[in-house]
């Protein structure tokens, strides 16, 4: 046993904890600081790990996979060159910490003891973070502010989904889905007594429930399922348990809007949940298959999704705009096209059947399988793995789970070296940090009048920036449509426009047509506006209605663009 491994992955499990716990959210990157946390423990535990004489360095295929997805983007990138290269610098460094935090798992977790310790130091975390957040959710389901450091929800006539500090109810679903597979894995280890275990269990379900995530449906179920086999030492989760919390667990989804109601409140029951007015991922969905089917060899390019999808949404039913499809699958088909998604898919599935089921059920096992089963689950309705605080964990446990399936002795590396590397990845974080606060500050300008303010000089794109899409996004707010313009200035609004696919720009562009001649490509775009943005099309209609009265052009096209009540 080497104490001194484990010791050096707790930087990360904190890193992890802030993470899950960080509040500040601030736009465009939403999740910045929380990834930001993680990624600062990942680098302070690999100093720690490149100290350390015992420490290997472990190059095995989960790490490669990583970095031969690095050089997949940017072949495709050189290639096709779909999208601006800046959109690629993100994703890129993700990959790169991913194929980092796989090793860190590999090189501490060794040998099983070893990699049970480590387990007991991550399921920790994941249940304190999980009974905090829960924790959370209550004040703010009762409308309390309580400070800065705990998200606040104002009383509304309408029971909102809490969700905790990590500002999506889906995204803390998942947490506390790792939250419960951690709380059985300390009671299988002998660190929670059982009535303690199980009354931390109903705390977290109940958490589950409020965030009124339909990817419980499927993960506890799924849970349950898998904690009525039996392990390697024969043992398992007693039926009457499993029958109970999962009894629990459901009657609490059915009976949620009636304790909602009883409060003077509304809630949405389950039957809104399923069958909603418009299956807004459905329709995403079938975007991505549109794109994957146009582009089946190299896809439309890594993030590319939402660029694609204002290209092709006129041509489908109304959905809403986004820059993900909602599923993993669907979205590597579309932006990696089959070959790379059927490879990876395959890939996965085998790595999976032998790390987590053709190999001894022991108890670390089954709770990296319980982490795994969550995240793939969330993954085919949403994109968790897009966010540090989610990928960074499970490359982690798949490092862990590959060594212990595969060991190899790995490389003895001299700690110079990994931590010059860390040095730089400080520096960079913190200039990274320092340009991101940039454009934050700039559209705070931008919801003030960006033309009275006096600070608008901080709308223009700095000399030196990782973000120049978001001052090319900022410009858009300076043209105005007029006729004369050229071309080239109507090629760049629509490429910019098809980056941000917001309603205003699709509208802006499609005014810029109109009254540039070219009404055809007006039409769509208002097409294209109606079915990414269904819910706010009307005011929009009514907008031009109001310019078909008054200009000749808009006059002309007004009976081809969607009808105002249009589904």
């Amino acid at each position: 046993m080497k104490p001194q491994l484990v010791f050096a992955a707790l930087p990360f499990a904190l890193g992890m904890v802030i993470a899950f716990l960080t509040p500040v959210h601030l736009h465009p990157l939403r999740s910045y600081f929380n990834d930001l946390a993680i990624i600062l423990g990942l680098i302070v535990s690999v100093w720690m790990a490149a100290g350390n004489a015992g420490f290997r360095w472990r190059v095995n295929a989960i790490a490669a996979g990583f970095a031969a997805m690095l050089l997949l983007i940017w072949l495709q990138y050189g290639l096709a060159n779909h999208q601006a290269w800046y959109d690629l610098l993100l994703p890129s460094v993700y990959f790169v910490l991913a194929a980092f935090a796989v090793m860190l798992g590999a090189g501490c977790g060794d040998y099983t003891e070893q990699s049970d310790r480590l387990g007991l130091i991550l399921a920790i975390a994941f249940l304190l973070t999980g009974l905090l957040s829960v924790l959370i959710q209550v004040v703010q389901s009762m409308g309390w502010y309580l400070g800065p450091l705990l998200m606040y929800m104002g009383k509304s006539g309408v029971f909102q989904r809490p969700y905790a500090n990590l500002a999506q109810p889906n995204q803390l679903a998942l947490v506390l889905s790792f939250s419960l597979a951690a709380c059985w894995f300390l009671y299988r280890e002998a660190r929670l007594g059982r009535g303690l275990a199980l009354m931390f269990s109903l705390i977290l379900l109940t958490g589950l429930v409020i965030t009124q995530s339909r990817i419980g449906w499927i993960i506890v179920p799924a849970f349950a399922l898998v904690l009525a086999l039996r392990d390697a030492a024969g043992r398992r989760l007693h039926p009457a348990v499993v029958v109970g919390l999962l009894a629990a667990y459901l009657a609490a989804v059915l009976l949620l809007p009636k304790l909602v109601a009883a409060a003077g409140l509304s809630g949405a029951s389950v039957i809104d949940h399923v069958v909603g007015s418009r299956s807004e991922r459905l329709g995403l969905w079938k975007q991505a298959l549109q794109l994957a089917q146009t582009h089946p060899w190299t896809g439309v390019g890594w993030f590319g999704f939402g660029a694609g999808q204002v290209q092709i949404a006129a041509d489908l039913p109304s959905t809403t705009y986004a820059e993900h499809a909602h599923n993993l699958l669907l979205n590597f088909a579309a932006e990696m096209g089959f070959p790379v998604t059927i490879i990876m898919a395959a890939g996965l599935l085998c790595w999976c059947w032998l790390t987590c089921i053709r190999t001894t059920q022991s108890p670390f096992v089954r709770f990296a399988g319980l982490c795994l089963i969550a995240a793939a689950v969330h993954s085919m309705v949403e994109f968790p793995l897009w966010y540090a605080y989610i990928l960074l964990p499970l490359a982690f446990i798949m490092g862990m789970l590959h060594q212990r399936r595969w060991p190899v002795s790995g490389y003895a590396v001299p700690a110079v070296f990994p931590r010059m590397l860390v040095l730089c990845a400080l520096m960079a974080a913190a200039l990274l940090t320092w340009d991101y606060l940039r454009v934050v500050r700039a559209f705070k300008v931008l919801r003030v009048d960006p033309v009275a303010n006096q600070q608008q000089s901080q709308l223009k794109q700095p000399a030196y920036t990782v973000f120049p899409q978001f001052y090319a996004y900022f410009h858009l707010f300076e043209i105005q449509p007029h006729a004369g313009m050229s071309d080239a200035e109507i090629e760049e609004l629509r490429f910019w426009v098809e980056r941000f696919g917001f309603v205003h720009n699709l509208n802006k562009l499609a005014e810029v047509y109109v009254l540039n001649q070219r009404p055809d490509e007006g039409v769509r775009a208002m097409h294209t506006l109606q079915r990414l943005h269904p819910e706010v099309y009307v005011e929009y209609f009514d907008y031009w209605q109001a310019k078909a009265r008054q200009e000749p052009a808009f006059r002309a096209i007004i009976d081809r663009i969607p009808a105002r009540d249009a589904p």
